[in-house]
């Protein structure tokens, strides 16, 4: 995954952990992914100037929604700890 996410971000100068700062992240997202996945079907993402197989792009999108989605839930997760530390002090 990170052969491919990594240099596709690289190639765009996203070279933060939070790859979507504004206020419309979800929609940031959502737009960079589709444009990867573009990119994942096209010459550019291959080291042989061919386009990558079908199965390469699904199992690449598969990991890379996997790997999305548990990062999500600790975000949330941690968000949800850090409100709670927060409301627990305040209390206090």
């Amino acid at each position: 995954m990170s052969a491919y996410l990594g240099r596709y971000l690289a190639l765009r100068s996203i070279d933060h952990p939070a790859i979507a700062t504004g206020e419309a992240q979800e929609v940031e997202v959502r737009a960079l992914f589709i444009d990867f996945l573009s990119w994942l079907r096209s010459p550019a993402a291959t080291t042989t100037g061919k386009p990558m197989a079908t199965t390469g792009v699904a199992a690449t999108q598969s990991t890379v929604q996997t790997f999305g989605t548990a990062a999500l839930r600790k975000a949330a997760l941690y968000g949800s700890l850090h409100e709670h530390t927060l409301g627990t002090r305040a209390t206090s």
